[in-house]
This record gives structure tokens, sequence and C-alpha cells, in this order.
């Protein structure tokens, strides 16, 4: 395996419209704010998370996958993007969660197109993958380079009614990704 060379400083602090969304140690009261309203929408919000995990003490665990990975604020807490599952020379997953209907747009697109490159390119990966019900979610994962990947039918449930899942993916173009696996066929 190759050895990575990771910009810590540039995945803090990757400029433009993002910043990391972490705890101020000279203000953390601001984090919990920004944290309880996100709470909130994750509770209440179109689509934004399925009704099995729209419970208090189950958005609290998932507290602790949230710092398993890297999320960042956009603009001024009109957004998030995160970045989780990271595995060094392999794939990421991404999630969009964009409340500001004012921030889409050209400049919105071209942002987020740099900071997924700063994670290809930290990271050496190969792939990135996201998901979501919204259709507003998934144009924007087009409009950042995601290409369709399938459908995961009724795999999401809001308000006990079930919608289609988009899956999307983007491949790094290069060599090592040309590799297909083959079809087995097995009888039994």
């Amino acid at each position: 395996m190759t050895e990575i060379n990771i910009d810590w400083e540039k995945l803090k602090n990757p400029g433009g419209i993002f910043k990391l969304f972490q705890q101020d140690p000279k203000d953390p009261i601001v984090f919990h704010k920004k944290w309880a309203e996100f709470k909130k929408m994750l509770k209440t919000r179109y689509l934004y998370l399925d009704d099995e995990y729209r419970k208090d003490e189950t958005i609290d665990n998932m507290m602790l996958m949230f710092y398993s990975g890297a999320f960042y604020e956009i603009g001024d807490f009109q957004g998030l993007v995160g970045f989780t599952s990271v595995f060094q020379n392999n794939k990421c997953s991404l999630a969009f969660k964009i409340w500001d209907k004012n921030l889409f747009g050209h400049n919105l697109v071209k942002e987020c197109k740099r900071l997924i490159d700063i994670y290809f390119d930290n990271f050496k990966l190969k792939r990135m993958s996201t998901s979501s019900p919204d259709p507003k979610m998934a144009k924007l994962a087009h409009m950042v380079g995601f290409k369709d990947e399938g459908t995961e039918v009724c795999g999401f449930k809001w308000n006990n009614k079930f919608y289609d899942v988009l899956l999307l993916g983007k491949v790094k173009e290069d060599k090592e990704c040309v590799v297909k696996a083959k079809k087995s066929h097995t009888n039994t």
C-alpha cells in the first residue's frame, strides 16, 4: 500500500463556503445550539431521517456516528456536508443536508466539487457514494458529478409513507479502477 500524505490543515480549513462543523473551545454554546437545531430538523424536515430513527434517544446516539466522520457547515449554518466511512485508498460516503434554498446555485456546485476533490486527493479515494430519497439532494449529487447506480425501492419511510432511495456514486478515473468483477454462476 502506498503511503498517503494527508494535508490535515486543508481538511480542517477547506475555505470557501465550508468550515469544519465542530465545537469552538472558546464558545462551545454556539455549536450546541446549532446541533440542537439540526437535531430538530432531523426529526421534522421532509425526507431528512427515516421514521425509525426520528426519536430523541436514537438521534442522540447518532451523535457518536457524527464524530466518526467530518462534517462541514455550509455558509452561516445553511446546510451540512458530511464525509463518513472514509477508507484510505478505497472509498467513503457523502451526505448532503441543505435547508437554505438560497444556497442552491453555481457557487454551491463549484464549492462542493472542490471539497469532494480535496477528499479524493487527500485520501487517494477510488469512489464516493451517496444516497437520498430527496430528489433535490439527488439533483445536487448529479450536478457535482455523481452518477446513478440504482434505486432502493421503498428504502425510506417518512411519516408512514415509503419512498424510493436513489443510489449514486462518483468514481475516480484511473487505471486501478478498470478491473471488473467476474460474474460467477454456481448451481446449488
